[in-house]
């Protein structure tokens, strides 16, 4: 029974150290995106970084893409 009582201990000591550990992670931020429009000096398009900083409804809540519909196909 001790050794129940040891591994249980030590396995709420791992859980508390992980949660700890993931909780005072490093905060991630993009700053610009590289992509092929970078090597010719074109910027990113503003709605590209709208998506990937707030999602695809940030995208569509903006007035030029407010009545459009985007889908993914599930096809091969």
């Amino acid at each position: 029974m001790k050794i129940v009582q040891k591994a249980m201990a030590v396995m709420t000591a791992a859980v508390i150290m992980a949660l700890i550990g993931c909780a005072s992670g490093p905060k991630v931020t993009i700053n610009e995106m590289e992509n092929k429009g970078s090597s010719m000096g074109v910027p990113t398009p503003d709605w590209i970084k709208n998506y990937t900083a707030n999602g695809i409804t940030a995208v569509q809540a903006q007035p030029q893409f407010k009545d459009t519909n985007i889908y993914k196909s599930i096809s091969p």
